[in-house]
C-alpha cells in the first residue's frame, strides 16, 4: 500500500461542502461525501468486475440469484420509473453501514415510521440495482446513523415486498477479501483482482474494514501533518480500541474514556479501570492511573500511566509498606511472558526468518518524568529515566530500584505541583514500527489484550 492514500483509485479529495448539503446532512458536510463515494466505489466495483462478481455478491447478501446479463446500475436518481419499479417481483431495501450502528434495531426503526405523515421531500436513494424480476435500492452510511424519515420516504417509493435489511460496510470488506484469497480456485481475472484490492484497500484506508493493522502509512500521517490523515488515524485508534473492548474479559474491567486529539507527538486513547478501588475517595472522578493506547511517529504502546501527583505520592507510599510483595507479584506477572520473549533460540529464530534485528521485538519499559516550565505557561514533563524490564533487570529487582530512586530525585516537592498536571510514571509495552506483530491485527489484537490484562494485575497491586 503507498503511504499517500489518493493513490488508491477510489480515494478522493475531501473539498468544502456547500452550506444546504451541511444542513441537509446534519453533519459536516463530509459525511456526504464519504457516503456517496463509497456507495459509486462500491457500484463502480459491481459494475465493472465480470458479471459473475455481481452474481456472488447479490446471492450472498441480497438471496437473489440475478440475471447478470441483465443488471443495471444507477446513483443518486430518485427513481428509476414507477411502472419498471412496480413490474418488479422482488423489491428489496439495503441499508449499508458501518458495525458501530450495530446496535441499530431495524424492527423497532419500521415501527416508528408513518406512512402517511411524509414531508414534501421526494426520496432520492443512494443507489439502484435491478434485472427484469429484481429491484434492490440502496442507502449507505458511514458516519452517521438512518433517519427514519429518510426510511419512510424509501419505503413510500420502493412498496417493498420484504422488511427493509441491514448490511455492515465490514461483511462487505469481509466477502471481497475471501474473494481475493480465493481468486485462484475462481478463475478471477487480473482486472477483477485489481479493482477488488483496490475496493479492499479503500474501506481499510477509510475505516469501514476490520481492524488491519498499523501499516507504514499509519506511522508516516507523523511527517506529514495531513488534516484528512488525522481524522483517518483518529477514527483508527477508535476501531482498534473498540475491537479490543470486545473481549468480554477486558470490557468488564476497563471502559474507553477518550481519544486524544491527533498532534505531532502522539494519538492516544484513555481508558480507566471500572473497579472504585482505582478512584481517589476525596474526588471520585479521577483515577489513581490509567490504562493508555498511543500511537507514535516510531512505536506503538500500551501504557499504565500514573497520571497525577497524588497518585505518585500514593504510589511511593505503596512501594515502602509492600516492597516485598510487589516485587513478587510483578516478577509473577511478567517472568514467564517476559523470559520466553528473550529466549536466545526465539530470538535467533526470529532474526534468521523474517530479516529484522532485535529492536523490533516489542519490549517492556518503566519511564520516569520531571516537570519542567520551558517559557512560562509552556510546561512539559520531560522524560528523566527509562529501564527495559528483561530478564536481568527483572530477576535482580533492578526495576524496583530505579522506581524508588526516581521517584525521590524528580517528583517535585508539593510546594512546586499543580495537582491537575502530570503523568510522572509510565509503565509500558512498546512495539517498535516494523515489529512483524503491528502488521498482523488478530496477533496483535490479541497480544494487547493479554498485555493489559497483565499490566491489570500489575495495576491491583500498587492500589491494593
Amino acid at each position: 500500500m503507498s503511504s499517500d492514500p489518493h493513490h488508491n483509485i477510489f480515494y478522493f479529495y475531501r473539498g468544502p461542502e456547500s452550506k444546504r448539503k451541511k444542513k441537509e446532512s446534519n453533519s459536516d458536510g463530509k459525511d456526504i461525501q464519504i457516503e456517496n463515494n463509497t456507495t459509486k466505489a462500491l457500484i463502480n466495483v459491481l459494475k465493472h468486475c465480470t458479471p459473475a462478481i455481481c452474481k456472488k455478491f447479490a446471492n450472498f447478501f441480497f438471496k437473489l440469484d440475478l440475471d447478470e446479463k441483465n443488471v443495471k446500475y444507477v446513483l443518486q436518481k430518485p427513481t428509476i420509473g414507477e411502472q419498471r419499479i412496480k413490474s418488479k417481483k422482488n423489491r428489496l431495501i439495503y441499508m449499508i453501514i458501518p458495525e458501530r450502528f450495530s446496535s441499530i434495531d431495524m424492527d423497532t426503526l419500521i415501527e416508528k415510521i408513518e406512512l402517511n405523515n411524509l414531508d414534501s421531500q421526494s426520496s432520492i436513494p443512494d443507489a439502484w440495482i435491478w434485472d427484469n424480476h429484481n429491484v434492490i435500492l440502496i442507502e449507505s452510511k458511514t458516519n452517521i446513523k438512518l433517519d427514519k424519515d429518510q426510511l419512510s420516504r424509501h419505503i413510500n417509493l420502493l412498496e417493498p415486498t420484504q422488511k427493509p435489511k441491514i448490511i455492515h460496510w465490514e461483511k462487505i470488506y469481509n466477502f471481497f477479501k475471501n474473494l481475493i484469497e480465493k481468486s485462484e480456485d475462481l478463475r478471477i481475472s487480473t482486472k477483477d483482482k485489481f479493482i477488488l484490492n483496490q475496493f479492499i484497500e479503500y474501506l481499510e484506508l477509510i475505516n469501514l474494514s476490520k481492524f488491519n493493522g498499523w501499516n507504514s502509512e499509519d506511522f508516516e500521517y507523523f511527517f506529514t501533518f495531513n488534516n484528512e490523515e488525522r481524522l483517518r488515524i483518529k477514527e483508527k485508534l477508535e476501531k482498534f480500541v473498540d475491537e479490543i473492548l470486545i473481549d468480554t474479559k477486558v470490557q468488564n474491567l476497563l471502559e474507553k474514556i477518550k481519544v486524544g486529539r491527533p498532534k505531532g507527538k502522539n494519538i492516544w486513547c484513555q481508558l480507566d479501570a471500572k473497579d472504585p478501588r482505582f478512584s481517589f475517595e476525596k474526588d471520585p472522578e479521577r483515577q489513581y492511573l490509567n490504562f493508555t493506547l498511543e500511537l507514535y511517529p516510531n512505536h506503538f504502546q500500551v501504557t499504565i500511566v500514573f497520571p497525577f501527583f497524588p497518585s505518585i505520592d500514593k504510589l511511593k507510599k505503596q512501594l515502602k509498606v509492600n516492597s516485598s510483595e510487589i516485587i513478587t507479584k510483578f516478577r509473577q506477572i511478567l517472568g514467564n511472558t517476559i523470559q520466553n520473549q528473550y529466549n536466545h533460540m526465539t530470538l535467533q529464530e526470529i532474526i534468521k526468518n523474517s530479516a529484522i534485528s532485535i529492536h523490533e521485538i516489542p519490549v517492556y519499559k518503566i519511564r520516569i518524568f520531571d516537570h519542567y516550565f520551558i517559557n512560562i505557561g509552556d510546561r512539559h514533563w520531560i522524560p528523566k529515566g527509562e529501564i527495559s524490564i528483561d530478564p536481568q533487570t527483572l530477576k535482580d529487582d533492578m526495576w524496583f530500584s530505579f522506581l524508588e530512586q526516581y521517584l525521590e530525585l524528580y517528583h517535585p516537592e508539593r510546594k512546586l505541583r499543580d495537582k491537575n498536571w502530570g503523568a510522572g510514571l509510565h509503565i509500558l509495552k512498546e512495539y517498535p514500527r516494523g515489529s512483524k506483530i503491528l502488521l498482523n491485527p488478530n496477533d496483535l489484537i490479541k497480544d494487547i489484550r493479554d498485555t493489559m490484562l497483565d499490566f491489570y494485575k500489575i495495576a491491583e497491586i500498587f492500589v491494593s
